[in-house]
Protein backbone atom coordinates (compact mmCIF):
# COMPACT_ATOMS: atom_id res chain seq x y z
CA UNK A 1 0.00 0.00 0.00
CA UNK A 2 0.89 3.38 -1.10
CA UNK A 3 2.05 5.82 1.70
CA UNK A 4 -0.37 9.20 1.93
CA UNK A 5 1.46 12.67 1.79
CA UNK A 6 1.87 14.84 4.52
CA UNK A 7 0.88 18.23 3.82
CA UNK A 8 1.40 21.27 6.28
CA UNK A 9 -1.59 23.51 6.26
CA UNK A 10 -0.98 27.27 6.95
CA UNK A 11 -4.74 27.93 9.47
CA UNK A 12 -4.28 31.40 9.67
CA UNK A 13 -3.49 31.82 5.96
CA UNK A 14 -6.18 28.88 4.92
CA UNK A 15 -8.48 31.74 7.59
CA UNK A 16 -7.31 34.77 5.02
CA UNK A 17 -8.37 32.76 1.58
CA UNK A 18 -11.32 32.14 2.55
CA UNK A 19 -12.39 35.15 4.01
CA UNK A 20 -11.04 37.31 1.05
CA UNK A 21 -8.29 38.49 2.41
CA UNK A 22 -5.88 37.36 0.28
CA UNK A 23 -6.86 38.14 -3.28
CA UNK A 24 -5.11 35.52 -5.59
CA UNK A 25 -3.60 32.36 -4.30
CA UNK A 26 -1.75 30.18 -6.51
CA UNK A 27 0.52 27.11 -5.44
CA UNK A 28 3.35 27.82 -7.75
CA UNK A 29 3.76 31.38 -7.01
CA UNK A 30 3.59 32.37 -10.37
CA UNK A 31 2.37 35.66 -10.88
CA UNK A 32 -1.55 36.76 -10.40
CA UNK A 33 -3.32 37.57 -13.95
CA UNK A 34 -3.84 41.34 -14.36
CA UNK A 35 -6.36 42.87 -12.59
CA UNK A 36 -9.75 43.35 -14.68
CA UNK A 37 -9.89 47.38 -16.13
CA UNK A 38 -11.85 49.58 -14.56
CA UNK A 39 -15.19 50.71 -16.45
CA UNK A 40 -16.10 53.86 -17.76
CA UNK A 41 -16.92 56.38 -15.83
CA UNK A 42 -19.99 57.10 -18.11
CA UNK A 43 -21.98 54.56 -19.95
CA UNK A 44 -21.19 54.56 -23.64
CA UNK A 45 -23.78 54.39 -25.88
CA UNK A 46 -24.36 51.70 -28.44
CA UNK A 47 -25.78 52.60 -31.97
CA UNK A 48 -28.91 50.96 -31.19
CA UNK A 49 -30.87 52.14 -27.90
CA UNK A 50 -31.85 48.94 -25.95
CA UNK A 51 -35.08 47.74 -26.06
CA UNK A 52 -37.29 46.82 -23.07
CA UNK A 53 -38.59 43.38 -22.72
CA UNK A 54 -41.53 41.95 -21.61
CA UNK A 55 -39.29 40.25 -18.98
CA UNK A 56 -37.89 42.83 -17.69
CA UNK A 57 -41.47 44.79 -17.28
CA UNK A 58 -42.76 42.03 -16.02
CA UNK A 59 -40.28 40.61 -13.54
CA UNK A 60 -37.74 43.80 -13.53
CA UNK A 61 -37.39 45.10 -9.92
CA UNK A 62 -35.71 48.63 -9.05
CA UNK A 63 -32.66 49.01 -6.90
CA UNK A 64 -34.36 49.95 -3.83
CA UNK A 65 -36.12 46.25 -3.98
CA UNK A 66 -33.48 44.21 -5.12
CA UNK A 67 -31.56 44.02 -1.39
CA UNK A 68 -34.69 43.31 0.16
CA UNK A 69 -35.88 40.14 -2.70
CA UNK A 70 -32.44 38.47 -3.48
CA UNK A 71 -30.08 39.83 -0.60
CA UNK A 72 -32.49 38.46 2.10
CA UNK A 73 -31.05 36.06 4.40
CA UNK A 74 -31.70 32.13 4.05
CA UNK A 75 -31.00 29.00 5.78
CA UNK A 76 -31.83 26.14 3.48
CA UNK A 77 -31.91 23.13 5.30
CA UNK A 78 -32.98 20.95 2.72
CA UNK A 79 -30.94 21.35 -0.20
CA UNK A 80 -30.29 20.35 -3.49
CA UNK A 81 -27.73 20.55 -6.14
CA UNK A 82 -27.85 22.45 -9.62
CA UNK A 83 -25.49 23.78 -11.74
CA UNK A 84 -24.01 26.99 -13.35
CA UNK A 85 -21.87 28.15 -16.03
CA UNK A 86 -18.05 28.63 -14.77
CA UNK A 87 -18.84 32.37 -16.09
CA UNK A 88 -21.88 32.84 -14.35
CA UNK A 89 -20.54 31.59 -11.31
CA UNK A 90 -17.21 33.85 -11.64
CA UNK A 91 -19.85 36.73 -11.71
CA UNK A 92 -21.49 35.81 -8.88
CA UNK A 93 -18.38 35.14 -6.81
CA UNK A 94 -17.21 38.93 -7.51
CA UNK A 95 -20.74 40.99 -6.17
CA UNK A 96 -22.44 38.27 -4.01
CA UNK A 97 -20.45 38.31 -0.82
CA UNK A 98 -19.77 42.17 -1.26
CA UNK A 99 -23.03 43.72 -1.85
CA UNK A 100 -24.84 41.55 0.99
CA UNK A 101 -22.19 42.02 3.53
CA UNK A 102 -21.73 38.66 3.77
CA UNK A 103 -25.09 37.58 4.69
CA UNK A 104 -25.68 35.60 1.85
CA UNK A 105 -24.33 33.05 0.16
CA UNK A 106 -24.08 32.26 -3.30
CA UNK A 107 -26.74 29.32 -3.15
CA UNK A 108 -28.74 31.72 -0.95
CA UNK A 109 -28.86 34.26 -3.85
CA UNK A 110 -29.29 32.20 -6.54
CA UNK A 111 -32.33 30.31 -4.41
CA UNK A 112 -33.97 33.83 -4.04
CA UNK A 113 -33.64 35.22 -7.46
CA UNK A 114 -35.07 31.98 -8.82
CA UNK A 115 -37.43 31.70 -6.17
CA UNK A 116 -38.77 35.27 -7.14
CA UNK A 117 -38.53 34.39 -11.07
CA UNK A 118 -40.78 31.79 -10.21
CA UNK A 119 -43.35 33.63 -8.24
CA UNK A 120 -43.14 36.21 -11.11
CA UNK A 121 -43.64 34.05 -13.90
CA UNK A 122 -46.29 31.53 -12.46
CA UNK A 123 -48.82 32.78 -14.79
CA UNK A 124 -46.32 32.02 -18.33
CA UNK A 125 -45.07 29.00 -16.42
CA UNK A 126 -48.49 27.23 -16.11
CA UNK A 127 -49.54 28.01 -19.59
CA UNK A 128 -46.57 26.68 -21.47
CA UNK A 129 -47.21 23.35 -18.73
CA UNK A 130 -50.37 22.99 -19.46
CA UNK A 131 -50.34 23.07 -23.24
CA UNK A 132 -47.85 19.99 -23.26
CA UNK A 133 -49.16 18.39 -20.30
CA UNK A 134 -52.68 19.25 -19.93
CA UNK A 135 -52.63 20.37 -16.47
CA UNK A 136 -51.24 23.24 -14.03
CA UNK A 137 -47.82 22.81 -12.26
CA UNK A 138 -48.93 25.36 -9.87
CA UNK A 139 -51.79 25.60 -8.01
CA UNK A 140 -53.29 29.23 -7.59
Amino acid sequence: MAERATVEVDEKEMQEMIAGEIKHYRKDNSPSPPELPEPPAEPVETAEPKKETKERKRGGVNQSDFAELFLKENRLSDRRMVYVSKETYESLIRYVSIISDRKVSIVGYVDNVVSHHIESYKPAINELYESRIGCKVFKS
